[in-house]
């Protein structure tokens, strides 16, 4: 046997190994988007997706291993982690912001007969209608990076996650895409509760009845990052980004409840329940990556902008109101700029396509902070 023949054999495998044990002594980073619910005001935080994907140079899809979203967000995880048979993505943020200025009132189409009080006040066939024409029959297990949406399962009383991971794994865990973003957008009282199968039973015998995941978690990121050391178990390194849809906070007086029935409770309760479990999921956040923590490069990031009471409704479709939310997607990105910089930064170092990088360029970029 010759020198050049063992040569030729063996240095493939010696190199496999090398790699493998080198991979697993530095580990792995991690890149993890998070989109808030918040409907219209989705456009909040696609102008400052579009302002990372742009800064990056890449697909939003190519830069983070994991999205989560809820609702509106999860909508646009969806939809940016939709592939073209060659594995490209369908949709870049430009489209999906084009989604909300030119289809925002197909979504909550208006009628004189729903008002919410005895039915649902917005008609779910828009919604579906769009969903069908952007999603096909695209299904979870077909996304170009691994995504998570949340809903609740009404019957079940439980929490769902639709997962690209588990879809991929089970057929029963699989679904169109489009029956997904139905799920996690179906918001109690504008829009009635989805009824969906999985790509398993063709029969259609075990529906599932979800509703939007905003009630378990209408800031995901918490979720997303929980999943994300289940998807990567081979990840010590975790960089999570976390984007809301304006922050719409509004104090309560005493007075404005009188003695708490459900007359005075039922305008304010929902604003309250999303608003203080995304608050929470932000705390839980910080409370697992403080600043102070310097000995990892972990990192969490949290875009948010204050809104007026003006700008808070999720269903007002005006060309004013929407190009008000423009404005504040625009003073999202004002305010965090620094933040942003050293974010595109940090992924181009690990991401940046075709351009060999050492991982601990990104440590040192966090670090340096």
């Amino acid at each position: 046997m010759s020198t050049n023949y063992i040569k030729k054999t063996l240095t493939p495998f010696f190199l496999f190994i090398i790699l493998t044990f080198t991979s697993q002594a530095e580990g792995r980073t991690v890149t993890v988007l998070s989109i808030d619910g918040g409907g219209i005001r989705g456009i909040i935080s696609a102008m400052l997706l579009k302002e990372i994907e742009t800064r990056i140079g890449m697909p939003i899809s190519s830069a983070f291993d994991e999205i989560a979203g809820t609702s509106t967000g999860g909508i646009i995880a969806l939809g940016l982690s939709a592939a073209n048979p060659d594995g490209t993505p369908i949709y870049n943020v430009d489209d999906l912001l084009e989604l909300y200025e030119t289809k925002g009132n197909v979504i909550f189409e208006s009628s004189l007969f729903r008002k919410g009080i005895f039915r649902s006040r917005y008609n779910h066939e828009g919604l579906e209608r769009l969903l069908l024409e952007k999603f096909g029959n695209q299904t979870l297990n077909q996304t170009r990076t691994k995504v998570a949406v949340t809903s609740y399962d009404m019957e079940r009383a439980l929490p769902y996650v639709f997962s690209s991971e588990k879809a991929s794994l089970n057929a029963n865990d699989n679904f169109f895409m489009r029956d997904a973003a139905r799920a996690t957008s179906a918001a109690p009282t504008y829009f009635s509760p989805a009824e969906i199968y999985s790509i398993a039973d063709n029969n259609k015998v075990a529906p599932l009845h979800l509703i939007d995941g905003g009630v378990i978690a209408n800031n995901p990121a918490l979720l997303g990052y929980s999943i994300a050391h289940t998807d990567f178990p081979d990840a010590d390194k975790f960089i999570v980004v976390s984007i809301g849809t304006g922050d719409s906070r509004q104090s309560l007086e005493r007075k404005s409840i009188r003695d708490g029935g459900a007359l005075f409770w039922v305008s304010p309760i929902v604003n309250l329940m999303l608003n203080g479990v995304s608050v929470m999921n932000d705390k839980m956040m910080q409370y697992l990556h403080p600043e102070t923590r310097t000995h990892t490069s972990n990192k969490y990031y949290r875009f948010q902008v204050p809104l007026t009471p003006e700008q808070e409704p999720m269903d007002e479709t005006s060309r004013s109101h929407i190009e008000g939310l423009k404005k504040m997607g625009q003073e999202m990105i004002r305010l965090h700029s620094s933040d942003i910089d050293e974010l595109v930064k940090t992924i181009t170092a690990l991401k940046a396509p075709h351009v060999r990088h050492d991982p601990r360029e990104a440590e040192a970029i966090l670090a340096a902070r």
